[in-house]
């Protein structure tokens, strides 16, 4: 895999379950569509990693295209040869 953590962070792309943004959209009023602008604005990026059922699961705290400070959760892995990110959930950020 291309992507080892934060400081080599070269994404091809971005992926999602449709129905979980529905549901995250829902639930906290934010969708992955927002949510991948998170990781083009450069300023207040903060990442953290978690493992949890085997997987890697990274956390970004940074702002949207939207100007909302947001906490969004995800995998990164390869699709056609290709490093995407694949959102898991996005919310406001509180802390």
């Amino acid at each position: 895999m291309a992507w080892e953590g934060p400081d080599s962070l070269v994404l091809d792309g971005f992926t999602w379950d449709e129905h979980k943004n529905l549901s995250n959209l829902e639930k906290h009023g934010v969708d992955f569509e927002e949510a991948a602008t998170c990781f083009e604005v450069v300023r207040d990026k903060q990442f953290t990693s978690s493992r949890l059922k085997g997987e890697l699961r990274w956390i970004l705290q940074g702002a949207s295209d939207f100007g909302r400070s947001l906490t969004v959760i995800f995998l990164v892995e390869e699709v056609d040869e290709e490093t995407v990110a694949r959102i898991i959930s996005a919310r406001r950020r509180t802390r």
